[in-house]
C-alpha cells in the first residue's frame, strides 16, 4: 500500500536530459525530478540516488508523476523563480503562477479536481546488490534490512578526482577510488558511479586519492558474452559493446542509426575485427592496433593490447605525407582508448616544399591570445572523427600548433601542412589536423607567431536534437494570422508577433488578371531570404516533408513537435505543412468567388526587398499600402498546386478524420490539375511584375513536363487512396510519360525525381515489373551520389 513507500525514497541528483536547460535540484523536495518540456522533448534521463542500505532481490520500485498544468504543486513556484548562478530557468518551462496551488496531500486512487493534479504510476519489481544480506521483503511489509534514512548527496574532502555523480565524459579515468566512470546515456555522457564491478559495493563514500591517478593502459578486455550468432552493437569494429543498452542493441538501424557505432551481423569477433567498410584498403579503415591484410580483412593478434613496440600514438601507420610531422602526443593528458577515426582524408599537398620541419617543444605553452586567422569548426568535433583546423598563412614553410585544454595545458601538438591558395577565399591557408584528439573537453587550436582559434568541443555527439531544430524553423517562418509563441520555441527569445496577418487580400500586380478577386494567402512559410511566398519552391519543401512522413510514419507524431495544433490526433509534421500551405491553394485565380479556369500565380511578394533590418511592423504595413500582390502565372506553378494539394488529400485522409477537409484538398487539386494540364506556360517577369526579380526571386523555369510527371504521380497516388474514379487515368500519364521511373537529382525547378520517390514510398497497382524498375533505378542514382 501507498504508506509503505514512505521512508524509501529515492533522492534526485542529476538531470542527464539532452537540450534544454539542465534541471537543478530542488532542496526543498529532494526526492523530485523535474521536467524541462523544453520543446518536443518525450524522453528523460535522470540520476537518482537508491535509500542508503536498502537491498534485496524483490523490492518494489515505484514512479509518480503529477503533472503540473492544472494546479501547481506546493514549491513549485518557489524552485521556477529561483535565481540561480544570476538566472532563472525559463518560463516556459512551465505554466506560470496564476494557477491555484494544488492541494496535499493527494489522493491515491488518482482521483482528479480542481486542486488535484493528473496522476501517473509505474511499478517495477527490481533486485538491488549490496553488502547487506539480502532479505525478500514479504507481501504486505517493508523490507527487512536496516532502516534507510534521508540522506543529502555524497561529498567529498578537496582533491583532484571526480566525485561521485559527477561528470566524467572528458576524464574516463579520473573518478576518485571505488568509483568507475559509467556511460549514462546514449549519446556517451558518463558520471563517477559506485564501481561494484570490479570492487564489489559500497556502504559509504569513497575517500578521495591524494594526488591525480595516472591513466592506465588498457589492459586487455573480457571478451563479452554474446549468443552465438547473435548480432551485437559495438564501438571498436570488433567486441559487443553496450550489452546493458537494449536500445543500441536491438537492431542495425539502431546501432548504427541514433547510437553512432558499428552493427556486428554475428556477435563478438574480437579475435579478427570487423572492417568498417566491405573490405579495408588501409589499417584505418580496421579497428585499434590491427592491420589490414593482404586480402583485405583486418588482422590481429586478438588481444586488444598496443603489439610489440608501440609506444606512442604516432606509431600507428597513417597516410604517408613526407612533408608533415606527425603531432607530438603528451601522455600525461591524452590516452587514447577508443578506436582512431575510421578514415582519414588524404593529406592535401602543399604548393611549395617546406624547409625541414622544426624540433618542437609540446611543454612550452604557446600564448592563446585569440586570432581569426585560427579558424576551427565552433559547432566542435566528433570523437572519432576528422578533425582539422585551418590558419590563413603565406607562409611555405609548416608552423608549430599545439591544441590546449581549458586549463592552458598542451594536449597535443604538431606542425602544420602548408596548403596553398584556397581558390573559393583567396587566402594562402595552412591545415592542422589533430585528429587525434578522442578525450571529450574544450579546446583551443594555437599556432606559436599567429595566435588561438575560439574554443571549440570534442563531443559524442554534435547534433542530438538536430531532428527537432529543423522543424522548429518552420514554426518560426510561419506567417499568417498567429503570434509565434515562446512555449513552441527552442529558444523564446525568437517569439514575436504575427508576419503579414492580412495576406487574406492580396491583389493581382497591375497587368494580368484583370478582373480577379484579391489573392487568400493566409498561411504560409516565409521564404530564406525576404517575407515573399513562392509556389514552385513550397511544393518540393512540403513534398519533403510529407514523403519523410509517408516513408517513416513513426517520425514527428501528434504531440512531438510541441506545436500549437499538438493534441489534435494528426501528426505534428502534417499539422506543420498544412499551416505553411494553406496558401497554395489560394494562388488559383478567382472571379467571383468561383474558379475562373486561369493559371495559378507563380509567386506573391513586395514590390521591393524588404530592408535587411527591418522590424514586423514596417513589414506588415507592405500589405495597407499596396504594395505587395501576386505576380503572374505560370504552368509549373498550377501544377505545383495540384501536387501539394493531392498529396496533403491523402496523408490527411490517412489519419482517418475531417473529412469535409479532405474533400476541400482534393478538390483544390483537381481544379489545378484541370487548368494545367494541356498548358506549356512558363514564368515570363515581363508580363506582369515589378521588373525582373525586383523584391522577389523569379525562379522560371521552361521544362514543363516533368512538373506534368510528378503531379500526375501525386493526382495518382491520391486518387487510389481516396478511391475516386479517376485513378486510372493519372496512372495512365504516369506510365506513359517520358519520365516514368525516371530517378534523378531533384529541386525546384526539376521534380521528376520526386514523382518516382512518392511511387515507390506509397502502396499502389503498378506490376511488379514497374516497381522493381523504380526500385532499380533509386539505387543505381543512389551510388552515383
Amino acid at each position: 500500500n501507498p504508506a509503505e513507500f514512505e521512508g524509501n525514497e529515492l533522492e534526485f541528483v542529476r538531470d542527464l536530459t539532452l537540450g534544454g536547460v539542465p534541471m537543478p535540484k530542488d532542496e526543498n523536495y529532494p526526492e523530485r525530478g523535474y521536467y524541462s518540456q523544453w520543446g518536443t522533448q518525450s524522453d528523460f534521463s535522470m540520476i537518482y540516488k537508491l535509500p542508503d542500505g536498502l537491498v534485496g532481490q524483490q523490492i518494489l520500485l515505484r514512479y509518480r508523476y503529477v503533472t503540473a498544468n492544472s494546479c501547481l504543486p506546493p514549491g513549485y513556484e518557489a524552485y521556477f523563480t529561483q535565481v540561480r548562478d544570476g538566472e532563472v530557468l525559463p518560463s516556459s518551462y512551465w505554466k506560470g503562477a496564476n494557477m491555484k496551488e494544488c492541494s496535499y496531500p493527494l489522493p491515491n486512487d488518482g482521483s482528479r479536481s480542481e486542486i488535484w493534479p493528473e496522476q501517473f504510476y509505474n511499478c517495477a519489481e527490481v533486485s538491488i546488490e549490496g553488502d547487506a544480506a539480502p532479505t525478500t521483503p514479504a507481501p504486505t511489509g517493508k523490507p527487512a534490512t536496516a532502516s534507510p534514512t534521508a540522506s543529502s548527496s555524497p561529498t567529498f574532502a578537496p582533491g583532484t578526482c571526480i566525485a561521485m555523480y559527477s561528470d566524467c565524459t572528458s576524464n574516463a579515468s579520473g573518478c576518485c577510488s571505488g568509483l568507475a566512470c559509467s556511460q549514462v546515456d546514449a549519446m556517451g555522457s558518463s558520471v563517477c558511479l559506485e564501481d561494484i564491478c570490479s570492487t564489489g559495493p559500497s556502504t559509504k563514500p569513497p575517500t578521495p586519492p591524494p594526488s591525480p591517478p595516472t591513466p592506465a593502459t588498457p589492459s586487455p578486455s573480457k571478451k563479452p558474452s554474446t549468443p552465438s550468432g547473435a548480432g551485437c552493437c559495438s564501438r571498436d569494429l570488433g567486441t559487443c559493446t553496450h550489452l546493458g543498452d537494449a536500445y543500441c542493441n536491438a537492431n542495425k538501424e539502431n546501432c548504427e542509426g541514433p547510437c553512432g557505432k558499428h552493427w556486428l551481423e554475428d556477435g563478438d569477433i574480437s579475435d579478427t575485427c570487423s572492417p568498417l567498410w566491405e573490405s579495408c584498403r588501409s589499417d584505418s579503415d580496421c579497428c585499434l592496433w590491427s592491420t589490414c591484410g593482404s586480402t583485405g580483412s583486418c588482422e590481429h593478434d586478438g588481444t586488444w593490447k598496443p603489439p610489440a613496440g608501440w609506444n606512442s600514438p604516432t606509431s600507428k601507420p597513417t597516410v604517408s605525407n613526407p612533408t608533415t610531422t606527425p603531432p607530438t602526443s603528451l601522455p600525461s593528458t591524452l590516452n587514447p582508448t577508443t578506436p582512431n577515426p575510421t578514415r582519414k582524408p588524404t593529406a592535401p599537398q602543399p604548393t611549395s616544399k617546406p624547409t625541414p620541419s622544426p624540433t618542437l617543444q609540446p611543454n612550452i605553452q604557446f600564448p592563446d591570445v585569440y586570432s581569426s586567422a585560427v579558424r576551427v569548426n565552433q559547432v566542435g568535433y566528433l570523437r572519432a572523427a576528422t578533425k582539422v583546423g585551418v590558419i590563413v598563412s603565406s607562409a611555405s614553410t609548416p608552423l608549430e600548433w599545439q591544441v590546449q585544454d581549458d586549463s592552458g595545458s598542451v594536449v597535443l601538438s604538431g606542425l602544420t601542412t602548408p596548403f596553398g591558395l584556397d581558390e573559393a577565399s583567396g587566402d594562402e591557408v595552412h591545415q592542422a589536423d589533430f585528429s587525434q584528439i578522442e578525450q571529450l573537453g574544450s579546446f583551443r587550436l594555437v599556432v606559436d607567431g599567429v595566435g588561438s582559434s575560439l574554443t571549440f568541443s570534442v563531443a559524442p555527439s554534435l547534433y542530438p536534437n538536430l531532428p527537432h531544430e529543423a522543424m522548429n524553423y518552420f514554426y518560426f517562418h510561419r506567417m499568417g494570422p498567429d503570434d509565434i509563441l515562446a512555449e513552441h520555441l527552442i529558444d523564446e527569445r525568437y517569439a514575436r508577433i504575427a508576419l503579414h496577418p492580412k495576406d487574406t487580400a492580396v491583389p493581382a500586380y497591375p497587368g494580368w488578371c484583370q478582373g480577379c478577386d484579391d489573392f487568400d494567402l493566409l498561411g504560409s512559410w516565409a521564404d530564406a531570404g525576404d517575407f515573399g511566398v513562392y509556389t514552385v519552391n513550397h511544393a518540393i519543401s512540403a513534398w519533403t516533408l510529407l514523403n519523410l512522413h509517408e516513408l517513416f510514419p513513426s517520425a514527428f507524431t501528434d504531440g512531438t513537435l510541441n506545436l500549437p495544433e499538438s493534441g489534435n490526433n494528426v501528426h505534428d509534421i502534417l499539422d506543420e505543412v498544412d499551416y505553411g500551405s494553406r496558401f497554395v491553394r489560394g494562388m488559383l485565380p478567382k472571379t467571383n468567388g468561383q474558379s475562373n479556369g486561369e493559371l495559378a500565380s507563380h509567386k506573391a511578394h513586395n514590390h521591393a526587398w524588404s530592408a535587411f533590418t527591418i522590424t514586423i511592423e514596417s513589414e506588415n504595413a507592405q500589405n495597407g499600402a499596396g504594395t505587395r500582390s501576386a505576380m503572374g502565372s505560370s504552368t509549373a506553378a498550377t501544377f505545383a498546386v495540384a501536387r501539394v494539394n493531392a498529396q496533403l488529400a491523402r496523408t490527411w485522409h490517412a489519419q482517418g478524420n475531417d473529412a469535409a477537409y479532405v474533400t476541400l484538398l482534393w478538390e483544390a487539386a483537381e481544379d489545378a490539375w484541370n487548368r494545367a494540364y494541356g498548358t506549356n506556360k512558363i514564368y515570363n517577369a515581363g508580363e506582369a511584375s515589378p521588373g525582373p526579380a525586383v523584391g522577389g526571386g523569379d525562379y522560371p523555369d521552361s521544362q514543363i513536363a516533368d512538373d506534368e510527371y510528378a503531379a500526375a504521380c501525386e493526382m495518382y497516388l491520391a486518387a487510389l487512396s481516396l478511391g475516386v474514379s479517376d485513378a486510372d487515368f493519372f496512372k495512365s500519364i504516369v506510365v506513359n510519360s517520358s519520365f516514368f521511373g525516371k530517378m534523378e537529382q531533384w529541386d525546384w525547378a526539376s521534380v521528376a525525381g520526386a514523382g518516382t520517390l512518392s511511387l515507390y514510398a506509397v502502396s499502389n497497382d503498378l506490376s511488379p515489373s514497374q516497381e522493381q524498375t523504380i526500385k532499380t533505378n533509386i539505387l543505381a542514382f543512389a551510388d552515383k551520389i
